[in-house]
């Protein structure tokens, strides 16, 4: 949403609702030409029950924001209730029309999301829908979501295919100038459906062949603790580096100082972290979850959960990339995914018809 937001700004007035923690981590992104109205004032991450306050809390101060414009559009950068509860009150509120976006739709995923907080999300998402269909546009990253979307009842017309980008100018711009430091590298939050716990299974089987090689691991999240206690617990203190967030600069810096990219994860609505490593130069290895079709030519995708099977994939790259003494890193762009200027240029197209009909 930042990413396209920031261009739309060049022609339109944008009003921008984020929380305090969401503000300060992502500064590199916002433009100057915004209205910041805060929904929160923590500065810190809040995880696990303490999250349910929180909503509450934004949900409610968004709600009663006092904008300085009336908006001609509201826009819910997710279909969550969180987002979609304030953004369905202000489009009555203000008679403005309503745009949602829909990653994926979460509980379809159910048998990778465990435990009380995600039943409660999985609830949210329930309440949500019905709310959603009051929108007048409804953009999805992929097709298997447009067709969940109309298999519930939702009107085709209203249903717009979109896409994620690559911001490849600034790829372009990450130049590094030290070896390949790391045989792999993971980016993504911290949680477990990213299949987190699956990467240390995988890495400890690399490290049977290759007992130096070296996984880094990009990005923060609720598990974070847990997951440096497991490296410990397996004696991959050496092996696997937790660097926590990174800026995008940093981010890409380190995917290019790395031979491969990793990605079990057992959940994704599209995968910019895999099209930014793609845009990197790395092989990339990860699960066949059935969204990943853009990317099919530019991927080696193993069965789901199959941590054997990936590790043999992963230490066969690793070997193959040692023999040719492949190190150079070079940025490149991708027929089938757009820069996030084209991105958000398709979608404002769409949205600026709407709100002249």
């Amino acid at each position: 949403m930042l990413h396209v937001i920031k261009e739309w700004s060049n022609s339109h007035h944008i009003s921008l609702v984020i929380p305090m923690f969401g503000l300060l981590f992502s500064r590199s992104l916002l433009s100057d030409k915004y209205k910041i109205y805060l929904s929160s004032s923590g500065t810190k991450a809040i995880d696990g029950f303490r999250l349910i306050p929180t909503y509450f809390e934004r949900i409610m101060r968004t709600i009663f924001i006092h904008f300085r414009d009336k908006p001609d559009v509201v826009i819910c950068s997710s279909h969550l209730l969180f987002d979609t509860l304030p953004g369905f009150i202000l489009h009555y509120r203000f008679r403005a029309k309503l745009v949602v976006y829909v990653h994926h739709i979460i509980a379809k995923h159910s048998d990778y999301r465990g435990g009380t907080l995600s039943r409660i999300s999985i609830l949210g998402e329930r309440l949500s829908l019905p709310l959603i269909r009051s929108a007048n546009i409804l953009f999805v990253v992929n097709v298997q979501v447009r067709e969940e979307l109309i298999d519930m009842g939702f009107e085709a017309d209203k249903i717009l295919l979109s896409s994620n980008g690559v911001d490849y100018k600034a790829i372009d711009s990450a130049k590094t100038v030290h070896d390949i430091l790391y045989e792999a590298c993971f980016c993504g939050r911290l949680v477990k459906r990213k299949g987190i716990y699956d990467l240390i299974e995988i890495w400890k089987l690399v490290t049977l062949r290759y007992p130096k090689s070296k996984l880094v691991i990009v990005g923060d999240g609720p598990e974070y603790k847990s997951l440096s206690v497991k490296v410990k617990e397996s004696n991959l203190e050496e092996n696997i580096q937790l660097m926590g967030f990174v800026s995008d600069h940093e981010k890409y810096l380190t995917m290019k100082k790395s031979k491969l990219f990793i990605f079990p994860s057992y959940e994704e609505g599209w995968g910019i972290a895999v099209a930014e490593a793609i845009a990197c130069g790395l092989d990339v290895v990860l699960y066949d979850i059935g969204t990943y079709k853009i990317f099919e030519k530019h991927i080696i995708m193993v069965e789901k959960g199959n941590t054997r099977k990936m590790a043999k994939i992963v230490t066969e790259l690793i070997g193959k990339q040692i023999s040719n003494n492949t190190h150079d890193r070079v940025s490149w762009r991708m027929g089938s995914v757009l820069d996030w200027e084209d991105v958000a240029n398709k979608e404002l197209r769409s949205i600026i018809g709407l709100v002249h009909t």
